[in-house]
């Protein structure tokens, strides 16, 4: 009798380590293409573990502030890599890698007519709370402002090797994102309190490609 009960027992622990397992894998964070799944699970038939496009709003452009006012404003697309895709674990995010020359701005008026990232950097994006993070890992972002008034080139990197953003829905707002003007940057550009606006739709690498948002595995 009694090992019948501490096989029992032992069953029941058993059990409970796999229902343990199971719902730890469950939470895991992942692109979605069905929307309201931030807190729940994604339909499996709608994970999504392609290549991932930002754009620019057209009533919102990316702008480049000094002090608040704005010193440029453009057109923005970046471009994230599926094949780079990385499931941080139990309601700690999804990793997405976004390369060198992957983000790039067009229409630019202000200061400079054109610019580019020079930098590969992640976003780790959170479905339980919604945050989205530029982790700083393998490098902090960094845009290269050029076409300029009297040829000069302007280079600005994000300050904080942690930027969080706002999730909301299928857009990542970014707001006040604080800016250091870095080598070799001529003098004369902006060097006052800089800081960096954008809110991106999410959507999948294609032409007026679907809504991804973030959410949680099945």
């Amino acid at each position: 009798m009694r090992l019948i009960k501490m096989f029992g027992l032992g069953m029941l622990a058993c059990l409970a380590t796999m229902a343990f397992v199971g719902a730890t894998s469950a939470s895991a964070d992942v692109f979605c293409l069905e929307a309201g799944h931030h807190t729940s699970e994604c339909p499996a038939a709608q994970i999504y573990k392609g290549n991932i496009k930002g754009l620019t709003l057209s009533t919102k452009p990316a702008l480049l502030l000094t002090n608040g006012e704005i010193e440029e404003e453009c057109h923005g697309e970046l471009l994230a890599l599926g094949a780079t895709i990385e499931n941080e674990g139990s309601h700690k995010g999804v990793k997405i890698l976004v390369d060198a020359g992957a983000q790039d701005f067009t229409g630019c008026t202000g200061l400079c007519k054109n610019s580019t990232n020079k930098n590969p950097f992640n976003i780790l994006s959170e479905a339980l709370t919604l945050d989205s993070f530029v982790t700083g890992d393998p490098n902090k972002p960094e845009a290269e402002l050029f076409n300029c008034f009297f040829g000069i080139k302007c280079f600005y990197q994000f300050t904080n090797a942690t930027q969080l953003s706002a999730i909301s829905g299928d857009t990542v707002v970014s707001t006040n994102v604080p800016l250091t003007r870095v080598a070799p940057s001529s003098s004369l550009c902006p060097n006052n309190n800089m800081s960096f606006d954008a809110t991106y739709l999410v959507t999948k690498d294609e032409t007026n490609g679907v809504p991804i948002y973030v959410a949680a595995l099945p």
